[in-house]
């Protein structure tokens, strides 16, 4: 037998998947700069594919395997492209180049696990996501001594939020109402609220 979806399965991700369009090309008409224009479209593009993604992932009953394999290579992806903006226009040209090659580098090989073992357990999952999502602590120093207090506080509270849903998801729970908005529907929510905070702090350090 198979087990009934939650009725909010995938919704706030499509929401999400919605409005990413408008909000990418925001991001690229307020770019004032070179870096601020690429940084701005490659998060843009990120967002757009992860959530997209994912929407059809949770929302379709054919192809999951395949499906599975992209939604979470695309994690990877949402993860460099989230680093990349923040990266070219607020650190220096030494800092800039070597966050962003580690970050690419080990998202390329992230993806490139998921095309061989999709299914890890979760807590290495975890492990993985939140290992890369992370790695930008090496550049605390630079970061704090080129962004405002406010960009900062919301870089880590973006931060915060995407830990969060990673670790409801792999615990699986709180699952407060599992018809409806279940540990998984928690999940999404969060990381929506994390995109939302990143974007919103890029529109803030671009102005």
């Amino acid at each position: 037998m198979v087990e009934a979806r939650p009725a909010l399965r995938g919704q706030f991700h499509l929401l999400m998947a919605l409005v990413s369009p408008a909000a990418l090309l925001v991001l690229v008409l307020i770019a004032d700069s070179a870096r601020e224009y690429v940084g701005g479209a490659i998060f843009g593009v990120s967002l757009l594919l992860l959530f997209s993604t994912s929407s059809v992932y949770h929302l379709m009953e054919r192809g999951q395997a395949v499906l599975q394999r992209i939604d979470r290579s695309m994690i990877f992806v949402l993860i460099a492209g989230t680093y990349t903006p923040f990266c070219l226009v607020l650190l220096e040209n030494g800092w800039s180049t070597l966050i962003l090659s580690l970050v690419w580098g080990l998202a390329a090989v992230g993806i490139a696990s998921k095309a061989v073992h999709p299914t890890p357990p979760r807590w290495l999952n975890l492990a993985l996501y939140l290992g890369l999502g992370w790695i930008g602590l090496v550049a605390i120093a630079p970061f704090a001594s080129a962004a405002s207090s406010t960009v900062l506080t919301l870089l880590f509270a973006g931060g915060v939020l995407y830990s969060l849903g990673g670790v409801v998801h792999a615990r699986r729970r709180p699952d407060p109402f599992p018809g409806v908005f279940g540990y998984h529907e928690l999940f999404h929510l969060l990381t929506a609220l994390a995109g939302l905070t990143y974007y919103a702090t890029a529109v803030y350090a671009f102005g």
